[in-house]
C-alpha cells in the first residue's frame, strides 16, 4: 500500500510539474536586473504598458523561446508625463507631443522581449533579443519609419535591454532615449 501511495505522489508531483508552462517559467522567475520582483510582475506592475501578451516557440536553433510582447500606452504615458520636455530628452517630449495631435490608436509602440529557456535546466532562462516595434495608421508615418537611421521596417534592437531596465524600474528614463530617436529621425509624426 505504502508503495501504490509513493508512487502516486510522484506521478501527481511531476505531472503538476511539467503542467508548468515555458510562459509560466520565464513570468515565476527573477532575472539579475532584480531578484526581488518576478519577470511577471514587473511586466505586469510597469505603468506604461496597455498590455502584455506571452507566447512561446521553438526557434530554427532548437531554442525553447518565450516572447513578451507588450504595447506602451501612449495616451497614459501623456497624460503622467505632462512635463517631459523639462526632463532629460526633448527630443522623447516633441515625439509625445506630436503623437498626442493624433487619433487615439494612430501610432502603436511596442516593447517586445524574448527570453531563451536552459536546457536542462527546469528554471533558467535568460534574456534572448529585445526590440521596439514602432507602426501607424498614418501614412506619412509610415513613410518616416522606411527613411530613419536605425528604424528598420519600424523595428528599433534593444541591443543593451535598456527596456527590461526601465521596465523593472518603473520609469520612463530608458524609454524616453528611445522616444528621442524617433523624434530625431525625422519628426515621427507629420506636423
Amino acid at each position: 500500500m505504502r508503495v501504490k501511495r509513493f508512487i502516486l505522489l510522484f506521478i501527481v508531483f511531476f505531472g503538476l510539474a511539467a503542467c508548468t508552462s515555458p510562459e509560466n517559467r520565464v513570468k515565476n522567475g527573477t532575472l539579475d536586473i532584480d531578484k526581488s520582483i518576478t519577470v511577471g510582475k514587473a511586466f505586469e506592475n510597469y505603468s506604461y504598458f496597455k498590455k502584455t501578451l506571452w507566447s512561446h516557440y521553438t526557434d530554427k536553433q532548437g531554442r525553447d523561446i518565450v516572447q513578451a510582447d507588450a504595447e506602451f500606452d501612449i495616451p497614459k504615458i501623456l497624460q503622467t508625463e505632462p512635463k517631459l520636455g523639462a526632463l532629460e530628452s526633448a527630443a522623447a517630449a516633441a515625439f509625445l507631443n506630436a503623437a498626442s495631435k493624433l487619433p487615439p490608436d494612430a501610432v502603436t509602440l511596442r516593447y517586445i522581449v524574448r527570453f531563451a529557456l536552459n536546457k536542462g535546466d527546469d528554471k533558467g532562462f535568460s534574456p534572448y533579443s529585445a526590440e521596439y516595434v514602432v507602426s501607424s495608421t498614418d501614412p506619412s508615418y509610415k513613410k518616416v519609419l522606411e527613411n530613419s537611421p536605425g528604424v528598420t521596417n519600424g523595428i528599433i534592437v534593444d541591443d543593451d535591454y535598456a527596456g527590461l531596465e526601465s521596465i523593472y524600474a518603473n520609469d520612463m528614463a530608458k524609454i524616453k532615449i528611445l522616444l528621442g530617436v524617433l523624434a530625431l529621425a525625422g519628426k515621427v509624426v507629420p506636423e
